[in-house]
This record gives structure tokens, C-alpha cells and sequence, in this order.
């Protein structure tokens, strides 16, 4: 696998933000691969810490459409593996 370039991470961010604020779930969904794995340690005890999928994603995303509405993202600071096609995001 060769590494991602910090354009093509941004590139990524906002397909990202922009098909979840125009809830376009499938094609956010399309993003991942199957077994994505998504982390919220600091979810309320209601709410999933852990999902495993896209089906789990989905679900996720669905519920989630009941209870918010999301308008707008901060601009990530993005920060690029020099080994691996993998990026993070953090606030600045």
C-alpha cells in the first residue's frame, strides 16, 4: 500500500462532511471498507462507544437521524502516516 498525500486526505474530509451533512448515508457509507471501525470513548452510557461495520454504521447513522442535525464541521487538522495510507484527524 503507498501513502495518502495530505490533498488527498482533505479531499476525503470533505466528501466526508459533505455527504454526512447532506445525509447522504449511502454514500458516506461507500467511504469504508466493510469491517470499518468507528470508537466514541466519551459517548454517553446510552449511546454505542464501539461499532464494528458497515451494517453497525448504518444503524448508527439512522438512529442518529432522529435525534440531530448536523450543519457544519470545523476544519480538521489532518495528519498523515509517512508509512501507510492512514490519516487522523484532531482539532487544532
Amino acid at each position: 500500500m503507498g501513502t495518502i498525500s495530505s490533498a488527498q486526505a482533505e479531499t476525503i474530509m470533505q466528501w466526508f462532511t459533505d455527504r454526512i451533512m447532506n445525509k447522504d448515508y449511502e454514500g458516506f457509507l461507500d467511504l469504508f471498507d466493510e469491517d470499518i471501525v468507528f470508537e466514541f470513548p466519551y459517548a454517553p452510557e446510552a449511546l454505542p462507544q464501539f461499532l464494528k461495520g458497515k451494517r453497525a454504521l448504518k444503524q448508527h447513522l439512522d438512529m442518529l437521524d432522529t435525534l440531530l442535525e448536523i450543519r457544519s464541521f470545523t476544519k480538521p487538522v489532518i495528519h498523515v502516516s509517512a508509512e501507510s495510507p492512514v490519516f487522523t484527524t484532531g482539532t487544532p
